[in-house]
C-alpha cells in the first residue's frame, strides 16, 4: 500500500494510504507526493518545499509563557482566597496548609524556564470547593 502527502500551500494537509492509482482518483491539480519510503514519514502540518518535507519548528517559548501566564493567574486567585480566609480568622488547619501550598507553587511557577519542554510543578488542591 502507498502512503501520499495532499501538499496545500506547501504544507501536508492529508495523508492517504491506497492501493490504487492516486492521479486517477483526484482532480489533477491536487498535489500527492509519495510518502511511502520516506523516514520518518512526515506528518499533516509539516512544511513542503523544495521536495523535502520538515517537521513544523513549535515556539515553546511563547506557548509555555501563555501556559505559565494562566497557571500564575490560578495560583493568584487561590491565594487571594484562602489569604482572605487566614486574615479574617476563618481559616481551617487544612485552608492554612492550602495556602503555603499555593505560595510554594507560585514561586516555583516563577522560577519555571520557557525556552524548551517544561515539567510544570504539580498543582496543590483548589480552594474553590
Amino acid at each position: 500500500m502507498a502512503r501520499y502527502a495532499r501538499i496545500n500551500e506547501n504544507l501536508v494537509a492529508e495523508i492517504f494510504e491506497t492501493d490504487n492509482d492516486i492521479s486517477e482518483m483526484f482532480h489533477p491539480d491536487i498535489v500527492w507526493v509519495d510518502v511511502s519510503k520516506l523516514s520518518p514519514a512526515p506528518e499533516v502540518g509539516w512544511s513542503y518545499s523544495d521536495s523535502e518535507f520538515s517537521k513544523p519548528v513549535l515556539d515553546y517559548k511563547s506557548i509555555n509563557n501563555s501556559i505559565k501566564q494562566e497557571l500564575r493567574l490560578s495560583a493568584e486567585s487561590n491565594i487571594s482566597v484562602l489569604q482572605y480566609a487566614v486574615d479574617l480568622g476563618m481559616a481551617t488547619e487544612d485552608e492554612s496548609r492550602l495556602l503555603t501550598s499555593w505560595k510554594k507553587y507560585l514561586v516555583l511557577i516563577s522560577r519555571v524556564n520557557t525556552e524548551g519542554e517544561v515539567d510544570w510543578p504539580e498543582q496543590p488542591a483548589s480552594a474553590f470547593n
